[in-house]
């Protein structure tokens, strides 16, 4: 969606780098939050209020067409996350009103990752590039977090603390954070309320993914696990009941290519294809990293705040054996079936 520059712009408050290093809602590695200057641009008749720490951004007739915060600053290198709490009420248009923006600078400028508010499954949000972060949200208060990757050209959203999105972004651009409520056509008074609005940049290196996570299968519920955290080469990696500990945790450190290795927090070692087999069926095991491109894995969005996890080496899906649901079931490689077996929700973790 593009903008133009017709806007009212109020400044809020001059941007000040505060000396505060804390770690980010989402994402891992060490953030640094900072403030940004603030403008409050307005077209057609529209609602603003900020009172006890929650902002009120309304349209409130067909011809409104924003009322949202502009954050801004740019940044054309680096990792910026934007967190907020959002409840979204009123009734938004069909196709869905804007509440939260990674823009691009540009003649005019451009949204590369829209989070659109939609009435539909009792309030639906979804990112406009195509993949849902959660429904049955009208009148309830859910926690976004978005990271801009800049050095990798990937945004990353968050609903809750877990993983739903992922969009390519384009090279060598320069960026910034909206949110509020956007887009003209809506009858029923679309309405965003926020609240906790932070902004972080990640003063280690890292990606969009970094941190820690855990595995979670879409079929059984459960958890990719080392079998009795173990912490030696050749430890099979099984489904078990998701819980806290550490051997069921997962960082995924890039590579190349858009790969990544799957990191053990327990052992520190990777999940692995065994014997660098090529062959339906083969199992995944824990291993220290080597060069045979069979401990890589990519992670592919499916739209749905799922994953398939491709194997570099085999080419072949990471898959939870036979669809089982037991506790101890094996972790394979398998050609793609759609199943809900091969397809993972990547949960954040402290």
């Amino acid at each position: 969606m593009k903008y133009s520059q017709h806007s009212y712009l109020l400044l809020i408050a001059v941007a000040a780098m505060v000396a505060v290093t804390a770690s980010g809602q989402v994402g891992g590695g060490t953030w640094s939050s900072y403030s940004l200057s603030k403008s409050l641009q307005q077209e057609g008749n529209v609602y603003y209020n900020n009172s006890s720490g929650v902002e009120t951004f309304r349209l409130n007739d067909v011809d409104a067409k924003r009322c949202e915060i502009q954050l801004t600053t740019r940044w054309s290198s680096g990792v910026r996350q934007f967190e907020g709490t959002v409840r979204c009420t009123g009734t938004p248009r069909d196709a869905g009103n804007s509440v939260q923006q990674v823009m691009q600078d540009g003649s005019p400028d451009t949204d590369v990752n829209q989070l659109r508010y939609y009435a539909s499954s009792g309030g639906e949000l979804k990112v406009l590039q195509g993949q849902t972060l959660g429904t049955g949200i009208y009148g309830v208060w859910e926690r976004i977090n978005t990271i801009d990757d800049t050095d990798h050209n990937t945004a990353y959203t968050y609903l809750n603390g877990s993983l739903k999105s992922t969009v390519s972004l384009p090279g060598g651009s320069t960026f910034y954070f909206k949110y509020g409520i956007y887009i003209a056509g809506a009858t029923g008074q679309p309405q965003s309320e926020w609240k906790g609005i932070k902004n972080w940049v990640q003063s280690s290196s890292g990606n969009g993914f970094s941190g820690w996570y855990q595995i979670i299968d879409h079929n059984s519920g459960k958890n990719a696990n080392v079998k009795s955290a173990a912490t030696t080469n050749g430890a099979p990696v099984i489904l078990y009941t998701t819980g806290t500990s550490a051997n069921e945790e997962w960082q995924l450190t890039p590579t190349d290519s858009g790969y990544y290795q799957i990191v053990n927090r327990n052992s520190g070692k990777v999940m692995a294809v065994q014997s660098a087999s090529t062959s339906d069926g083969a199992l995944v095991i824990q291993w220290s990293f080597g060069s045979a491109q069979n401990d890589q894995w990519k992670p592919i969005s499916l739209g749905n705040g799922y994953y398939n996890l491709q194997n570099r080496h085999s080419g072949l899906m990471l898959d939870v054996k036979g669809a089982n649901t037991a506790n101890d079931t094996p972790f394979e490689q398998y050609h793609s079936t759609g199943g809900n077996n091969q397809q993972f929700q990547l949960n954040s973790v402290p």
